[in-house]
C-alpha cells in the first residue's frame, strides 16, 4: 500500500513499484483513506510521514500490529531538521 497525499509522488512510487514487478498497489491519500485496508496485511505499507491527517508513522505502526511484516517511511528533504 502506497500511503502519500501529493498524487505525482504517490503515482512516481507506484509505477517504480510496478518496474519491480508489484501489481497489486494499493493507493491511499490519508490515513483515513488507508485504514480501512490495514486489517488486510500486504508486503509493504510506503507512508509519507506528514499527511493530512496526522503522521504516517502511526499508520505504519498500526500495519506493523495488524501483521503487515514491513514499512517505510518517506520525508521529503526539506523535512528533515
Amino acid at each position: 500500500m502506497v500511503v502519500v497525499a501529493d498524487p505525482r509522488v504517490r503515482s512516481t512510487v507506484t509505477r517504480h513499484l510496478w518496474a519491480l514487478g508489484v501489481r497489486d498497489v494499493i493507493e491511499a491519500s490519508s490515513i483515513a483513506e488507508a485504514r480501512p485496508r490495514v486489517g488486510n496485511p500486504r508486503d509493504i505499507c510506503i507512508a509519507d510521514v506528514h499527511l493530512p491527517d496526522g503522521s504516517g508513522l502511526t499508520l505504519l505502526s498500526e500495519t506493523r500490529a495488524a501483521g503487515w511484516p514491513n514499512g517505510l517511511a518517506l520525508s521529503a528533504a526539506d523535512d528533515i531538521g
